[in-house]
């Protein structure tokens, strides 16, 4: 095994002497270097040229975020399955019985029978499709599954709380603050409030979308004191209309109705929205309807939507929708309590 790493690690040793020789930059990671290399004040130098670590850090923030994350969460997951795995077998062995005895005791026998009507709500909570018949019978077993599992977590949480069970889990770590340009895109607020957010959505993406009820509770509850700032992020390629729709908004900012629009585009099925139907939405709201479809047929917002996604991409954005809660940034369709977060630390500097 040593022999056959060493011949891996031969061209690249080779490799690096020749850099040197040359006189070229050669990075080498802290971990590399050890202590001593631990201790260095700065990543690299090019004659007077610095690069911090600070530096080097803000241009993966996010990466180095999704990392942490990352490894937050397989910690916290297998801290779960040895405690599981511990509390089950010490009250088992407390009752004088196997780890298998206690969970049929607990689980298996008090898991109830799954009912046609439940099998049946979740058909239709989950909008699914196909044959019936079939659909049932695996669902049938799923929900069993499901109904088994979670009285094994219930009865975890309960073996949970015995006095002499301390668990030092730290917290999830917080995501990297960024810059984030915002200056000619739609305000919705007053243009001075404490607290910005800025989205980088498209009108296609469904999980955009779904983020659109959590933003109005966040102005329902916030009012004045949060800003919502728009930013075109169709990137995308499977969204086909996302691109055009994103002009379409544009064009309807032009006329100072972007925010109804905006509501319009969200409320319309996803796959309605091609040239043809953006037009119509416009006329529906009583827009210029020359005016807008000009604009639309033009492309004189191709460049607009372009910078917005230059912006995004320099904020470190990668996917819809991604939110800059005064710079924090968060990803994905996520509840209220994860924005409010954000916000009462913002306004907690004010």
């Amino acid at each position: 095994m040593t022999r056959r790493l060493s011949l891996a690690v031969r061209p690249l040793v080779t490799l690096l002497g020749a850099m040197a020789l040359v006189g070229l930059c050669v990075f080498t990671p802290p971990a590399a270097l050890g202590q001593e290399g631990e201790m260095s004040p700065y990543a690299a130098k090019i004659g007077d040229k610095v690069i911090s670590w600070e530096e080097l850090d803000r241009e993966v923030a996010v990466e180095l975020y999704k990392t942490r994350l990352r490894a937050h969460t397989l910690r916290k997951d297998a801290l779960k399955r040895v405690l599981e795995e511990l509390l089950l077998a010490r009250e088992a062995e407390r009752r004088g019985i196997s780890v298998e005895e206690f969970l049929q005791q607990e689980v298996e026998a008090k898991a109830t029978e799954v009912t046609p009507q439940e099998v049946k709500d979740y058909i239709e909570e989950m909008q699914l499709s196909g044959d019936v018949e079939q659909l049932q019978r695996e669902l049938k077993d799923f929900l069993a599954t499901r109904k088994k599992a979670e009285l094994r977590e219930k009865l975890v949480e309960q073996l949970m709380q015995a006095p002499d069970v301390v668990v030092n889990m730290p917290p999830e770590p917080d995501p990297p603050r960024m810059e984030v340009a915002t200056e000619g895109a739609p305000i919705l607020g007053p243009p001075d409030a404490p607290v910005t957010i800025a989205e980088f959505s498209e009108f296609q993406c469904p999980f955009c979308r779904q983020s659109q009820e959590v933003l109005k509770k966040v102005k329902e509850v916030y009012g004045n004191q949060v800003k919502l700032v728009f930013k075109h992020f169709p990137i995308n390629p499977r969204h086909l209309y996302a691109l055009k729709a994103a002009e379409a908004g544009a064009c309807a900012a032009e006329q100072g109705s972007f925010w109804q629009y905006h509501d319009a585009l969200y409320a319309a099925p996803p796959d309605e929205l091609d040239v043809p139907h953006l037009k119509a939405y416009a006329a529906a709201l009583g827009l210029d309807a020359a005016q807008f479809d000009a604009c639309l047929e033009s492309g004189k917002y191709e460049a607009k939507v372009a910078h917005d996604i230059d912006d995004g991409l320099k904020a470190q954005a990668s996917a819809t929708p991604t939110f800059y809660i005064d710079g924090w940034y968060v990803v994905g369709a996520q509840p209220f309590e994860v924005f409010e977060k954000y916000i009462k630390m913002a306004l907690s500097e004010k």
